[in-house]
């Protein structure tokens, strides 16, 4: 039996920084030979517990490309172990201190091995007690075989394999739901296109979808430009504009987004692949702005556009207190993606405590809600607010925890 040093340690903050500065050191020798990077491994899933051994997939058009750069990866440290794993890829580590810190691995385009170690990676980020249950048999090896590695390797095969099997299937119907849902996306973003071409001078989009980083989550912001004397007429009419693109579930007119002059929606689609968010903004040509990395979709008479930060309207008219309710139930729908992409912990605690004043103010029978980033305080938050809704609101609320129910059986 081969007798290997190794330790098994807790998961360590400083992980993903080391991936991070490892594997921008490693780009700037292949440059536009690697056409992404992935940290992958162990240490790449917060609260597993490991080997201090960073895993790197890079992601290559063709792994010749990474034959002819060795020597200089010889000089960052790195030995090369040939194809030791796949004939079509290529394996590299990097001892540091008499430990093996880095790992990287190089994989074709298309390779089949890659859906399965993102997959898995992905999965146990989504699913904190099977990684518990992880770090717990690996801790319980470690001690059992402190220097044999292969029984400590063999011994966790079998949890592994099972893991990976659920992470596989896990994944591809995380698959098939982005698919669903961008489909039923492309179908509402032409709508709005051939709607509004029809009628506007100029229409635009900004945000994710224009910088072309939008996720199943994502939104459409749409902004269509009027003229000054047409916008008006546009928006007395704008609810049946509205329909026209869809069935809306729930829409809200939040009066500190209009543009000067204009109106703005928050409206949520009812479509076969879960509710879609369509922001829109209508505004006359004076007002019109465009903002950050904007998309033109079209401009019939070559409006030169600003570009700069909106000029927002300041007039407001009063409104009852169903409307603060139906803006807090689409602040609660919005609050289901900042869940499950795990990258804004504030947003939850901005709708607690608009959901606990307007409790204060209006409603002091229903249940006040304690910040936690998790889907159940979404739950609380909409089963409190289906009790002192009227009958659309409590439509929009109904449909919007089904979305959340297929949500977390899905990721979470």
């Amino acid at each position: 039996m081969t007798i290997k040093n190794y330790t098994v340690v807790p998961y360590q903050p400083s992980w993903p920084i080391w991936f991070k500065e490892e594997s921008d050191n490693i780009k700037l020798i292949f440059k536009h030979a690697i056409l992404k990077s992935h940290h992958i491994g162990s240490t790449s899933v917060p609260g597993l517990a490991g080997k201090p051994t960073i895993d790197m997939l890079f992601i290559v058009k063709n792994v010749s490309q990474i034959d002819s750069q060795l020597i200089l990866m010889e000089k960052i440290g790195y030995q090369s172990l040939g194809a030791k794993n796949d004939p079509g890829t290529r394996l590299l580590e990097k001892y540091v201190n008499g430990q093996r810190r880095f790992i990287a691995h190089f994989y074709p385009v298309n390779h089949p091995e890659i859906k399965q170690m993102l997959a898995t990676r992905d999965y146990l980020r989504s699913h904190p007690l099977d990684t518990k249950k992880y770090s717990v048999l690996k801790f319980s090896l470690f001690k059992k075989f402190p220097n044999y590695y292969q029984k400590y390797s063999a011994q966790k095969y079998k949890l592994m394999a099972t893991i990976k099997k659920k992470a596989l299937a896990w994944s591809n119907n995380i698959t098939a739901f982005q698919n669903a849902r961008q489909k039923e996306k492309n179908k509402i973003f032409k709508k709005l296109i051939t709607i509004f071409s029809a009628i506007a001078l100029e229409g635009h989009i900004f945000g994710s979808l224009a910088r072309g980083s939008s996720d199943e989550f994502s939104d459409i912001d749409f902004w269509a430009t009027f003229s000054d004397q047409k916008i008006k007429k546009i928006i007395a009419q704008r609810l049946k504009l509205y329909k026209k693109i869809g069935k809306i579930i729930i829409y809200h007119e939040a009066q500190q987004n209009y543009p000067l002059g204009g109106t703005y929606a928050y409206l949520l689609f009812q479509t076969s692949a879960g509710p879609i968010h369509v922001d829109l903004y209508l505004s006359p040509k004076n007002s019109a702005r465009l903002w950050g990395k904007s998309k033109i979709l079209f401009n019939k008479k070559n409006l030169k556009i600003p570009k700069g930060k909106m000029i927002y309207e300041t007039k407001r008219e009063t409104r009852d207190i169903q409307d603060r309710v139906k803006f807090i139930i689409c602040m609660t729908f919005n609050g289901i993606k900042k869940i499950i992409r795990k990258n804004d912990n504030k947003f939850l605690d901005f709708l607690v405590e608009i959901y606990n004043d307007l409790r204060q103010k209006s409603f002091p029978k229903i249940k006040k809600v304690t910040p936690k980033n998790s889907t159940k305080t979404l739950e609380k938050i909409l089963d409190n607010l289906f009790i002192i809704s009227n009958r659309e609101n409590r439509q929009a609320i109904q449909q919007i925890k089904l979305f959340l129910n297929q949500i977390k059986k899905l990721y979470l």
